[in-house]
């Protein structure tokens, strides 16, 4: 017998509503075990393994199932299946946006924080809904109305953003919210079992299609936004124009003296004029330049009489980073430093990519310069026999409060520089630049760029490279690598 056919019987009191298998699976039952469930998956989710994505989807699921049944049964049960279907698009909403490069721009908008709101007052609304639909069943049952559970969710929820408020970290309060609320649906579901002793048994609310369509069509709504996500909001929109070979004969004249003074060609070519006329009256140039690889290479294992030495060998180094540093004319001393790049290899992958730039005037070493100007550059590709050009995505200051180990907070701010290149191009190229001078004599002149690259699309959720190396942050993972690069000289 089938769940509809044994639903049919109930209705029509051809069963006993006693009768223990009939107790197991009364559409009562079922609505409110799948509500209580998916009430819970909703509530305590863990941050690992994507279990802040699953466990919420699911419990979205059993709750859109469960109000889906009760909705016409009375109005509160009616408001909870209305705020379920607004909670579950506002989820998928947010697992679409995170298979792009674009959840945390949209996170900044005036939507976003409107949809924030909203989801801070949905569990409230979702519990006054639910405490209404069960008065109204108990009056209907003809039994005392008890809602003292639904009662201490809405006092669980009013603590909770108490805590949040204060911005609680500790374990002891954490723990005993944890345990109440474990009180609190154990309450809710007796509650329920009640009823269904007590013989109460509802009408579903007609179906035009099963649970089980509807779950697979959501699911398949949801992995076919996150594919397009992937497969199209993968990249920053970039402004590539064709470069254009005319040049001033001033800026002719400081091209040759800097080319006379050891400045790389490779960068010299790819320099807006602005960068090429900050260098007139150059007096001295300092270069360094470094290949790095972007693959885990290979390991290699040399045997002798007394050891044996494994290392890592690296047949092809992908990234070649220049640096230059330029004397420039006049009183106080000041340098402008170079920072370029350029891909000699297919990486692989071309998503997003970030400079991240540590320069003079940071960390330890920043004592004796100062920064005197801004930040600027380009990116450059090649293709059919023709240069292509764009400015950055985006290029300067980003602040991000950051947790310190030793406990607190701080605000970490770095300079980057976030850009995307189209697949299979050739020369995939850029630079940034900036002038710093000289405060206090004795101090090294180091300048720092982390280039920051990433490998793979399939990472869930999206990070864009930048939001990746965040300020205060510099490591690698399997899906981006970071590459160190850095100029160092004594004026």
């Amino acid at each position: 017998m089938s769940d509809q056919d044994l639903e049919e019987l109930l209705q029509l009191g051809l069963l006993p509503p006693a009768d223990p298998v009939v107790s197991e699976i009364t559409p009562w039952r079922k609505a409110v075990n799948r509500v209580l469930i998916g009430l819970a998956l909703n509530t305590v989710t863990f941050h690992f393994l994507n279990l802040d994505y699953i466990l919420p989807g699911i419990g979205i699921l059993l709750m859109l199932l469960g109000f889906r049944a009760l909705r016409r049964e009375n109005r509160g049960f009616r408001l909870c299946w209305f705020v379920t279907l607004f909670r579950a698009a506002d989820f998928i909403l947010w697992v679409v946006l995170s298979a792009t490069i674009w959840r945390t721009a949209f996170s900044e908008t005036v939507p976003a924080l409107v949809l924030n709101v909203c989801n801070l007052l949905v569990p409230f609304v979702l519990a006054l809904g639910l405490r209404d639909g069960l008065r109204a069943v108990h009056r209907k049952a003809g039994v005392p109305v008890q809602t003292k559970g639904v009662t201490a969710l809405i006092l669980w929820y009013l603590a909770v953003c108490a805590l949040g408020l204060v911005q609680y970290n500790g374990l002891i309060l954490s723990g005993i919210l944890v345990l109440a609320f474990v009180f609190i649906i154990r309450s809710l579901y007796r509650l329920s079992f009640a009823l269904d002793e007590a013989g109460y048994v509802i009408q579903p609310a007609p179906r035009r299609c099963s649970d089980r369509a509807v779950v697979l069509a959501l699911l398949a709504f949801t992995a076919a936004g996150m594919a397009m996500g992937y497969l199209f909001f993968d990249k920053y929109p970039m402004h590539w124009t064709e470069t254009i070979q005319t040049e001033r004969q001033d800026l002719t004249e400081i091209r040759e003296n800097l080319q006379d003074l050891g400045f790389p060609e490779v960068v010299l070519q790819d320099l807006k004029e602005a960068d090429l006329e900050a260098c007139a009256g150059a007096q001295y140039v300092y270069t360094v330049q470094k290949d790095h690889p972007v693959n885990d290479g290979r390991q290699a294992t040399t045997v002798t009489e007394d050891s044996t030495v494994i290392d890592t060998v690296y047949d092809t180094k992908e990234l070649r980073i220049t640096s230059a540093a330029v004397l420039l004319a006049g009183e106080p001393e000041e340098w402008r430093i170079f920072h370029h790049f350029e891909w000699v290899e297919d990486p692989g992958f071309f998503g997003t990519d970030a400079l991240q730039l540590w320069p003079a005037d940071y960390g330890s070493l920043s004592v004796g310069w100062m920064v005197t100007g801004d930040y600027t550059g380009q990116v450059l590709y090649d293709a059919d026999g023709k240069s292509y050009v764009s400015p950055y995505y985006s290029l300067g200051s980003v602040s991000k409060e950051t947790e310190s180990f030793l406990g607190g907070s701080y605000v970490a701010t770095d300079v980057f520089a976030a850009f995307s290149f189209p697949a299979g191009k050739d020369r995939c190229r850029g630079y940034v630049t900036y002038p710093a001078a000289k405060v206090m004599d004795g101090c090294i002149l180091s300048s720092n760029l982390n280039f920051i690259h990433q490998q793979s699309r399939w990472r869930f959720p999206v990070q864009s490279a930048l939001e990746f190396g965040q300020p205060g942050v510099f490591y690698s993972d399997k899906n981006y690598i970071a590459v160190q690069d850095d100029i160092l000289l004594q004026p």
